[in-house]
């Protein structure tokens, strides 16, 4: 199958979803958008102006490892990411959204930048 996104105006919602209700699921299947996609496209788009232009921070992996290892955050938090760990694998676990992942990590990178060479 083939992907295509349209934009519209709200008025004609109803007469597009009619339309394409007249298809069988096998030769049509309505997708919902995620809701964050323009948002999370920009934040892509200028992150990638920023590595093409020189100015992204970039770090290796072990770069990476010792700035979380070495945060204060982890240390105390250890046996609770642990217990969280142990809860994705049976399937309680909470998940926190890509946001709230996004800003926990620029407070770790934000507090370490001077840190790494």
């Amino acid at each position: 199958m083939e992907v295509i996104r349209l934009e519209f105006q709200p008025q004609i919602k109803d007469k597009i979803l009619e339309f394409l209700s007249s298809f069988s699921s096998e030769e049509l299947k309505i997708v919902r958008e995620d809701p964050f996609f323009e948002e999370n496209k920009n934040k892509l788009e200028a992150s990638l102006e920023k590595i093409n232009n020189g100015t992204a921070k970039l770090y290796k992996l072990e770069e990476l490892d010792q700035i979380v290892r070495e945060d204060p955050f982890f240390e105390e938090n250890k046996n609770k990411l642990e217990a969280e760990l142990a809860n994705i694998k049976n399937g309680t676990a909470e998940f926190c959204s890509l946001d709230e992942l996004d800003l926990m990590m620029d407070e770790i990178f934000a507090k370490n930048d001077n840190k790494i060479k």
